[in-house]
């Protein structure tokens, strides 16, 4: 994109705080009442991010939940948690679709949002058996291409967007047998190919022969040159194409901080229009001593940070609830800091840079205290699974090293 284009969609943007749009449903000439939404989850963590979300939006919110999920009862904000009986894995499932069925027509549901990433590629599976609009999605084929790091990067290099040096083995073994031959060196990390946070990573170099058996406990593998620098992520909302929500952000030592970034926008701007996506997206990159950004993978989903994002100025589940389209889109253009419990605690020192923004952040977390404490206690253990493209379950990535 020109950066001309994006100089103005940022102009036109600035200083604006983004309006929240949920939908309403009009009854004859009575106020419109409050959106009603069910959240399909198989976990907690992300699903809760989702929940608040979709509470500061307005929305009366119900949760069908696999047994991971169970925790979310426990939210002032949830009016009604029914445990699912079906596995919520990824998987085309109409016994899932009826029971979401169920659950529109007893409690009159008016959106049926998925709340991460296996129970997204499950509501895709079966939107159209779904009596109910569905929260915006990728088709299943935008969904198992951008979710799979592997034809991602393959992705990125066919559209000219950086990523690291990356190649995908079978084996430890296949590994191994590189190093030997000298095809690979240096710093390196191992990943599975459609996990999130991090689980399964593993830092290799010249001394990983001989113990990647024991710490690869996935197959495929995918390794890529390991970028020194810091991370950093951008959160999309986009419809037919077109990005209508952005912002780039990073967390570090407890802090959320928010910024823009012209050439990542122009990138991702890029691949939105040549897909055609629609709904909401995360993109994780790593940025290197000379300011380059390496572009590591998609999250074709709701992401971890939404809830620290709205905070900061943008309701990305917000604008897929519906309403009319804001134009021009809504940039976070201004940089916005916000301390979490564990920032703020190592702020007191130097209590003058608790801010405005932080002390919203505490009382985001005070409004709803249960979930957070089995959160930080580690009552909220998850153990993650994904079906494949080829409908065949993913087993649990191994331990990070």
């Amino acid at each position: 994109m020109d950066d001309s284009i994006v100089s103005a969609k940022v102009a036109a943007f600035a200083g604006a705080a983004p309006r929240q749009r949920p939908i309403l449903r009009s009854r004859g000439e009575t106020a419109p009442a409050p959106p009603k939404v069910l959240l399909v989850s198989s976990l907690f963590k992300l699903p809760y991010r989702v929940l608040r979300c979709a509470a500061r939006a307005g929305a009366q919110i119900r949760v069908l939940g696999g047994r991971q999920s169970k925790g979310l009862r426990h939210s002032r904000y949830c009016e009604g948690f029914t445990a699912s009986s079906r596995a919520i894995d990824g998987r085309f499932d109409a016994a899932l679709a009826a029971e979401i069925n169920e659950l529109v027509r007893r409690h009159s549901i008016d959106l049926v949002i998925a709340a991460d990433a296996p129970s997204t590629r499950s509501l895709i599976c079966v939107e159209a058996l779904v009596d109910a609009a569905c929260f915006p999605m990728p088709s299943l084929a935008q969904f198992d291409l951008l979710n799979d790091k592997w034809r991602f990067t393959e992705l990125c290099n066919e559209t000219g967007i950086l990523c690291p040096d990356t190649w995908l083995f079978q084996t430890p073994g296949e590994i191994e047998q590189a190093f030997a031959q000298g095809r690979l060196g240096g710093a390196l990390i191992a990943k599975p190919l459609s996990m999130d946070s991090g689980i399964g990573c593993v830092r290799i170099g010249a001394s990983a022969p001989g113990v990647l058996a024991r710490k690869l406990l996935y197959r495929p593998i995918l390794v890529q040159r390991y970028i020194e620098g810091g991370d950093i992520a951008a959160n999309l909302f986009c419809s037919s194409g077109r990005i209508e929500a952005f912002s780039v952000h990073h967390y570090r030592r407890g802090v959320f901080t928010t910024y823009f970034d012209r050439g990542v926008y122009r990138e991702l701007d890029k691949l939105v229009r040549r897909l055609g996506l629609s709904g909401v997206y995360n993109f994780d990159m790593r940025t290197d001593a000379s300011g380059r950004v390496f572009y590591l993978e998609c999250n074709p989903r709701v992401s971890y940070k939404m809830d620290m994002s709205m905070l900061a100025g943008i309701n990305f589940l917000a604008l897929g609830l519906g309403g009319p389209r804001q134009a021009p889109p809504a940039i976070l253009s201004k940089s916005v800091s916000l301390r979490w419990p564990k920032g703020m605690l190592a702020a007191l020192p130097t209590p003058w840079k608790l801010r405005g923004a932080t002390w919203e952040a505490l009382k985001f977390v005070l409004e709803d205290p249960a979930p957070f404490v089995r959160e930080k206690a580690g009552l909220e253990r998850e153990r993650r699974t994904l079906a494949s493209a080829d409908d065949g379950a993913e087993s649990s990535a191994g331990p990070v090293a």
